[in-house]
């Protein structure tokens, strides 16, 4: 998701393309914490895995 406005994008096609559900942070936090509470996730992340490729996830 970008968040700016694009040069040459008016207001109105930068309204149109931003999300119209609200987004839950508590799920999103909830979910970065049980993967990073994970030390075998952690390393593999530190290592340069993706947090995608180290949890095998589809994120």
């Amino acid at each position: 998701m970008r968040f700016m406005r694009p040069q040459g994008m008016s207001e109105a096609q930068w309204q149109m393309q931003l999300p119209v559900s609200p987004f839950d942070m508590e799920f999103f936090a909830s979910v970065v914490t049980k993967a990073l509470s994970r030390r075998d996730v952690l390393e593999r992340i530190l290592a340069g895995e993706s947090l995608a490729q180290a949890t095998g996830w589809d994120v």
